[in-house]
């Protein structure tokens, strides 16, 4: 291979010296033409200089001249006269100053779950009663910023569009058209450098061949051509990420970088992916410690008091901004399976878990704290089906246990207020032996207390107990299921007094309301559910 490569080497400078010895006039030979005297030296430099007029006019009559410098003569002519101006575009120097302006225009007002960071700090979220909705903007939902990583056909904002307008853009925006831009032109450099510097020929065979010492070489000489630009981008990536508090942003950075890389290694061009690691080398950790500022930020709402305000049970802006935020996330992590992805949900999960339970401890009364729950529970499990959530992924599957276990136990509360005297004696009378047996005084005393008021506790259970929900759905949802446990409640009862009946005699001291008028009336709330 070295005998080879030597005499491939000695052929070039063979070839090479014979061409400059055709070109060049020798300052010797100059000065012989014009200062010596006419003599045989004379003449012999004029027929040198006139050999080598003849060579230059055999290329030009081979049509070999310099042809492709002169088709770029007027392209030249405009650098020379444009080449400060010129310079700074190839060097990406307009896209950096206004992407660098359109940017820090956005990102002075990103928030975290749990409030807005920085001097206007005036989120709603330090009191329990900012209800569901705000004023603030949505900083945590994906909306179409979602297009820069699902839709890869977007082209590059043009920079004149943006110079001549305000326009305000998010920072995946900015990092798409800077990167998109650096892969395209990234492209169009390396097949330049293949078909001039090794050869159109090897470049083909290049593209069904990854490893081969010509596209080393093409590598390199890119690299040393286009190292500027990276040292923009990497910069750029750099300084964005520093004053940012923009998840999401950074999360839809991180997620189209894979695009970049295929669309890159579907036309054969391996010369940024080092670059597009180093990206990732900075967005990763700035996600991480993003992700740590959202849970210490729902630690310190936590550990805040309602200080004389009343408790409302409505959903909290901290369990709005989570679930669009986690959404948002999984989303993300769809055929990406990044386990640092699924840690953080698991840990912020943890955390505003703990800060509703926390929050319901400040209710005034048990009823009032579960209401608090399933109304939080239940708006994040809205909000993951409006992003569309798969309802078999993990943290959906967690809030619906959750949300089903608490309308258990709100169901249960509510019997408890209702209709406490009714399942109490049935479940004591479940547990009576012989030697504690019901007498027949306690079996009439509920019976007439359920035949009294019965109708009165199913219009209140349905009046009051929706209006207390924020989803109509859920509060509908809850009242027939704790009807429907007063049916199965109150038929129990009615057996247990079937049994005491011969013991009554002919004429019982009082007669149950019939199960099947009870479930008469219970189907005028029917609409509702």
């Amino acid at each position: 291979m070295d005998i080879k490569q030597t005499i491939i080497k000695r052929i070039t400078e063979s070839t090479i010296s014979q061409l400059l010895s055709n070109l060049i006039l020798s300052p010797e030979l100059i000065s012989s033409i014009f200062k010596d005297d006419i003599d045989e030296s004379f003449i012999k430099s004029l027929d040198i200089l006139g050999s080598k007029i003849l060579y230059l006019r055999e290329i030009e009559e081979k049509g070999v001249s310099f042809r492709a410098v002169l088709e770029l003569k007027p392209y030249l002519e405009l650098l020379k006269l444009h080449g400060g101006f010129v310079d700074k575009e190839i060097k990406f120097g307009d896209n950096e100053e206004t992407l660098v302006k359109s940017f820090f225009s956005k990102t002075s007002r990103f928030s975290v779950v749990g409030g807005l960071t920085g001097a206007n700090n005036q989120s709603g979220l330090n009191s329990p009663g900012s209800g569901g909705t705000s004023n603030a903007k949505n900083f945590f939902s994906l909306g179409s910023r979602g297009n820069v990583v699902f839709s890869l056909n977007n082209k590059a904002i043009p920079l004149f569009g943006l110079n001549e307008e305000v326009r305000m853009l998010q920072m995946e925006q900015i990092f798409y058209n800077l990167n998109l831009a650096i892969v395209d032109n990234a492209t169009a450099e390396f097949e330049f450098i293949m078909d001039f510097f090794v050869s159109p020929r090897i470049y083909l065979m290049q593209r069904s061949i990854t490893t081969r010492p010509e596209t080393e070489m093409a590598s390199m000489i890119f690299s040393h051509i286009f190292e500027p630009v990276i040292d923009i981008g990497t910069s750029l990536t750099k300084s964005y990420q520093e004053t940012s508090f923009d998840t999401v942003g950074i999360l839809l950075c991180i997620r189209s970088i894979p695009n970049f890389l295929s669309v890159l290694q579907k036309r054969q061009v391996p010369t940024l992916d080092s670059y597009f690691n180093s990206l990732n080398l900075i967005l990763w950790p700035k996600f991480q410690q993003l992700m740590d500022l959202h849970i210490n930020r729902i630690n310190k709402i936590s550990l805040k008091k309602l200080s004389g305000r009343k408790f409302d049970t409505f959903p909290h802006l901290a369990t709005r901004q989570y679930s669009e935020l986690t959404s948002t996330i999984i989303r993300m992590n769809m055929d990406f399976d990044a386990s640092v992805l699924s840690t953080g949900l698991v840990r912020i999960r943890a955390h505003i878990d703990n800060f509703l339970k926390k929050q319901s401890l400040q209710a005034p009364d048990n009823q009032a704290a579960l209401v608090f729950l399933i109304n939080n529970y239940d708006l994040i499990l809205m909000i993951y089906k409006e992003n569309l959530v798969d309802g078999d992924n993990a943290e959906s599957v967690y809030w619906q246990n959750l949300n089903a276990e608490t309308i258990f136990l709100m169901c249960e509360e509510l019997m408890l207020a209702h209709f406490g005297y009714l399942k109490s004696f049935v479940l004591r009378a479940d547990r009576t032996s012989i030697n504690n047996p019901i007498s027949m005084e306690e079996l009439c005393k509920v019976a007439v207390q359920f035949n009294s008021e019965w109708k009165t506790q199913t219009s209140l259970i349905n009046s009051t107990i929706v209006h207390k929900f924020a989803n109509f759905m859920t509060g509908t949802s809850v009242v027939h299921d704790t009807l429907r446990q007063l049916i199965i409640v109150y038929t129990q009862f009615v057996e247990i007094y079937e049994k005491f009946l011969p013991e009554m005699g002919q004429s019982p001291a009082v007669v149950p309301v019939g199960v099947h008028s009870v479930m008469l009336e219970i189907k005028k709330y029917r609409p509702l559910f």
